[in-house]
C-alpha cells in the first residue's frame, strides 16, 4: 500500500488525477514493482474545459464501486481526494474481501486485524472531500504507523513493573545470601553414609531392567498375586484402553516380590508370553524405542513402548510408557503408563489386564517389570 500512494502522489503533484482506482489498474511487474495502470481517464487539473461538453457539463467516468460520492454527484468538482477515496475502497476490500456498501462495519468487526487501521481505512472514506486525507503521502504515513511495534507504551509498562517489584528483588537476593551459611551447616551434618550412598549412585551410569509378561487364569492370579499399593486404573498414571469381548474389570497396578513374579513361571496354567531384560542407561526420560513379540497359548502379541530411568536425590525414578496388545479370537488392547519411584530391591512394578477368553473364561494379562542392580561407573583410569 505505502508504493502505490508513492505511485499516486507522483501523478498528483504534477496535476494528474487517475479517476479509476482499482484492482485491476494496480499490478505488478517480474521483479515485484507495483505500477498503476490504465490512465485513460485520467484528468489533468485545470484543463477540465477541454474535456467538458458543449453543455459544460463532465461525463460521468470510473468504475461505480470504487468511485468517490463527488466523482458520482459533482464528476467537474473531482480533485485528488477521489483517488484516496478509491484506495480507501482497495484497502478495506484488501483487509475483509467485501466491498464498502450501504453502512459498512469497521474492518476489525469482520476480520481480526489491528484496530488502528479502522481510523485510517474510515477516515480515507469519508463522503465529505474535506474530511479524508488531503494527500496520498499523508495517507502512506499513517499506513505505515501501524506496521511500526508499539514501543513507548511497552516501555513505560516496563518501567512501572521494574519499580514495583524492584524492592522484592533486594529482599529475595539478601535472603539468598543469607542462606548459603545455613545449606552449609545442613551438609556438613548430613550422616556421612548417607552422602556416600547419594554419591555412589549419582556415579553410576545404568541399571538393569526386565519385562516380563504373562498370561493366567484370573482366579489363580487374584490368589498368587498380593499387591501391595493396589490401584484400580482410574488411578492417574494408568490408562487401559480394551477392545473386543473383554471384561468389564478394570487393570490394576502395584508391587510384588520378584520371588512372586518369577513363581509365576512355573505355576501350572500359567504361561510366560515374553521376558526382555536389558540395561537402560541414566537419562531423563528418553524414548528408547524397543518392542518385543510373544506368543502365548491362545494367540500371539506385541508389547512396546519406552522406559525411562533417573537419578532424583540420590533415588531411582522409573517411568514406563507401554503398549500391550495381545491377539486371539479377540484383541486384547491396554496402554500402561507409570511415572513415580523405582521399585526397591526384591520388588516388582506390575500390571494386571483382564480379559475374557473367546469361550468365556476370565482371563489376565499380567506385566511385569524391575530394576536391577546398578552399574557403577568405572573411576580406574
Amino acid at each position: 500500500m505505502p508504493v502505490i500512494c508513492d505511485a499516486l502522489q507522483f501523478a498528483h503533484d504534477r496535476g494528474v488525477v487517475h479517476r479509476d482506482i482499482k484492482p485491476e489498474n494496480i499490478l505488478l511487474d517480474k521483479e515485484g514493482r507495483v505500477k498503476i495502470a490504465d490512465f485513460g481517464i485520467a484528468r489533468i487539473l485545470g484543463r477540465a474545459a477541454a474535456v467538458e461538453g458543449a453543455s459544460g457539463e463532465e461525463a460521468l467516468v470510473g468504475t461505480p464501486r470504487y468511485m468517490a460520492p463527488e466523482q458520482i454527484n459533482r464528476p467537474q468538482e473531482v480533485d485528488h481526494r477521489a483517488d484516496i477515496y478509491s484506495l480507501g475502497v482497495v484497502l478495506y476490500e484488501l483487509l475483509t474481501g467485501e466491498l464498502p456498501k450501504g453502512k459498512f462495519e469497521p474492518p476489525s468487526k469482520k476480520v481480526q486485524i489491528d484496530v488502528r487501521l479502522d481510523e485510517i481505512v474510515l477516515r480515507a472514506l469519508e463522503k465529505d472531500p474535506e474530511r479524508r486525507y488531503q494527500t496520498a503521502e499523508q495517507f502512506k504515513t499513517m499506513v505505515a504507523t501501524v506496521g511500526e511495534p508499539q514501543t513507548a507504551g511497552r516501555t513505560e509498562w516496563k518501567e512501572q513493573v521494574a519499580s514495583k517489584f524492584r524492592p522484592l528483588l533486594w529482599i529475595g537476593l539478601i535472603m539468598a545470601i543469607a542462606a548459603v551459611p545455613f545449606m552449609m551447616m545442613v551438609v556438613y551434618f548430613i550422616p556421612r553414609e548417607s552422602r556416600t550412598s547419594s554419591q555412589t549412585l549419582g556415579s553410576s551410569t545404568s541399571a538393569d531392567f526386565r519385562c516380563r509378561l504373562f498370561e493366567a487364569d484370573a482366579k489363580l492370579v487374584d490368589e498368587l498375586v498380593h499387591l501391595e499399593g493396589r490401584q484400580k486404573s482410574n488411578m492417574p498414571g494408568v490408562g487401559p484402553n480394551h477392545q473386543g469381548n473383554l471384561s468389564s474389570n478394570p487393570a490394576e497396578t502395584g508391587e510384588t516380590s520378584r520371588e512372586v513374579v518369577a513363581s509365576l513361571a512355573n505355576t501350572d496354567g500359567v504361561a510366560m508370553l515374553a521376558e526382555n531384560p536389558r540395561k537402560v542407561p541414566f537419562v531423563f526420560w528418553p524414548r528408547l524405542s524397543h518392542g518385543m513379540s510373544f506368543a502365548g497359548t491362545n494367540g500371539t502379541g506385541s508389547l512396546g513402548g519406552f522406559v525411562g530411568i533417573k537419578r532424583d536425590r540420590g533415588q531411582l525414578r522409573l517411568r514406563l510408557e507401554y503398549r500391550l496388545t495381545y491377539l486371539h479370537r479377540s484383541t486384547v488392547t491396554s496402554e500402561i503408563f507409570y511415572e513415580g519411584m523405582a521399585p526397591q530391591t526384591n520388588r516388582a512394578r506390575v500390571f494386571l489386564v483382564p480379559f475374557l477368553r473367546h469361550d468365556g473364561a476370565a482371563r489376565c494379562l499380567v506385566a511385569a517389570f524391575e530394576v536391577g542392580s546398578v552399574e557403577q561407573e568405572s573411576t580406574s583410569k
